[in-house]
């Protein structure tokens, strides 16, 4: 009986240690003890017109930016939000003098100390806006000059904040501005790329510097212009276009601004489209006029590439105009675009024509040509009717393009330098014509007159990989 009683005191005495040993090795596992000893935020409220006001925590220092049109307190009660398993003393709503004198000690949970001192900062002005744009494009290469008073209150000009709310839904972003230009009169502010979570409309423009925020004062920010994000327009069909055929003008698109042009200038953004014509005189060109093309001929069949279609009830009344520009009008705005090159160098200019006029020949289409190298073009009239009235061999031209800078440019070949016989062409490029080396040839057009009324004809042709050389 005796050993049994002695048998269970045994037993309750190693359930005992073992649980002994679990509690000491949840100890050892589970205590770890958290070295964190910062002040997360500091707050006060309740002092008059003042709602909350935050502190700025940097370096062991609580910076509260005390705005002078508030009364100042002897005390405050402020709001502490510590490390996790952190202490502070004073405690968080314990009440303290509001002066510098103020400090506060945070204790992390493995003893660690960290020393805080409060800082008030009083008499700082609030900062105002009163003068803005309020127009504003997406592309202005400019800044927002942002005239107003206070911005440099604090001293510091890493206080500032430059915000833009959209007045649609609230969103809210960031503006940068130029801290280098920055005095406490004036922000120098630019918008951020236009991405897709950003957009045009109204939207509040104000400044905070500190806890202190400024008025506010609306901006509408407008769709980017067509001419600040268009490189240029290049044209594919160089030479006479036959009534009914299509008109193909590629839009360049800076780089980064690919996206913006297919989000804001979609065809069915497009309000009109339009074609510069000169009429073709003997001698001259004249009568420039613009003409309206109809929407329903004209696609957009991906970025920047449109497509006019050249309607034979339309554009018969303009044969033997010659087309100069090319541009088109936004729906929503007065923006317009309007081609300034190659069109504005006359060899590139179609001419609206029922024909071609004549098939050409190049010796050298897809070669390098030398300086002072012997080069054919042979030409053969599409109606035996247009080279009985066409005897006059005027002009032969070479349509160039500058590979570094994509500036077209025309070279005529000089007559010492050109012989014809029968319908064939004999020429070379002059070797003291330096300007025309490391150019491509894009074009190669002659110029016949005649004696019917308008009679200059003009026949040219597209070349692709031609290339002047030294």
């Amino acid at each position: 009986m005796r050993n049994i009683y002695i048998q269970k005191i045994v037993l309750f005495l190693l359930f005992v240690a073992s649980i002994s040993v679990m509690n000491a090795c949840k100890t050892e596992y589970e205590q770890i003890l958290k070295p964190f000893n910062s002040i997360e935020q500091f707050s006060i409220s309740g002092y008059g017109d003042i709602d909350s006001l935050d502190a700025v925590i940097n370096n062991n220092q609580i910076t509260v930016y005390w705005s002078p049109d508030a009364e100042r307190p002897a005390k405050i009660t402020p709001h502490i939000k510590v490390s996790e398993g952190a202490s502070i003393s004073p405690a968080s709503g314990e009440e303290v003098d509001f002066s510098e004198n103020t400090t506060y000690t945070v204790t992390a949970e493995d003893g660690s100390i960290s020393v805080f001192n409060l800082k008030p900062v009083f008499n700082i002005a609030v900062p105002s806006i009163y003068n803005a744009p309020t127009f504003y494009s997406w592309s202005s290469p400019t800044p927002i000059n942002i005239n107003g008073q206070y911005f440099l209150s604090t001293g510091d000009v890493k206080d500032i904040k430059v915000y833009l709310q959209r007045v649609s839904d609230g969103f809210e972003f960031d503006v940068p501005f130029d801290e280098s230009t920055a005095t406490t009169n004036l922000l120098q502010a630019t918008l951020p790329a236009l991405t897709s979570e950003l957009d045009t409309g109204i939207h509040r423009l104000y400044v905070k510097v500190g806890d202190f925020k400024s008025s506010v004062i609306n901006i509408n920010l407008l769709l980017p212009t067509l001419t600040s994000i268009i490189n240029d327009v290049t044209y594919s069909n160089y030479g006479n276009v036959p009534i009914g055929s299509d008109l193909e003008f590629k839009i360049n698109v800076k780089e980064g601004w690919q996206a913006v042009f297919n989000r804001y200038y979609s065809i069915s953004d497009i309000a009109s489209f339009g074609l510069g014509l000169q009429q073709i005189i003997p001698g001259q060109v004249i009568n420039g006029l613009s003409v309206t093309i109809d929407k329903n001929l004209v696609s957009i069949s991906e970025i920047g590439n449109i497509v006019v279609k050249v309607a034979p009830d339309f554009f018969n009344t303009y044969k033997h105009y010659r087309i100069f520009n090319f541009s088109l009008r936004h729906s929503n705005s007065s923006y317009s675009y309007t081609i300034g090159s190659p069109l504005s160098t006359a060899l590139f200019q179609p001419i609206i024509e029922a024909t071609r006029y004549a098939t050409l020949e190049f010796s050298h289409e897809g070669k390098q040509i030398k300086a002072g190298e012997e080069m054919t073009l042979d030409y053969t009239f599409d109606d035996s009717a247009i080279g009985s009235a066409y005897t006059t061999f005027a002009a032969l031209a070479l349509g160039l393009k500058d590979a570094s800078t994509g500036v077209y440019s025309t070279y005529n070949i000089p007559p010492a330098n050109r012989a014809i016989s029968g319908n064939r062409i004999t020429f070379t490029i002059p070797t003291t014509a330096t300007a025309v080396l490391n150019k491509e040839v894009v074009i190669i057009g002659l110029t016949f007159r005649g004696t019917p009324i308008n009679n200059t004809i003009l026949p040219r042709k597209k070349l692709t990989n031609t290339h002047i050389t030294n």
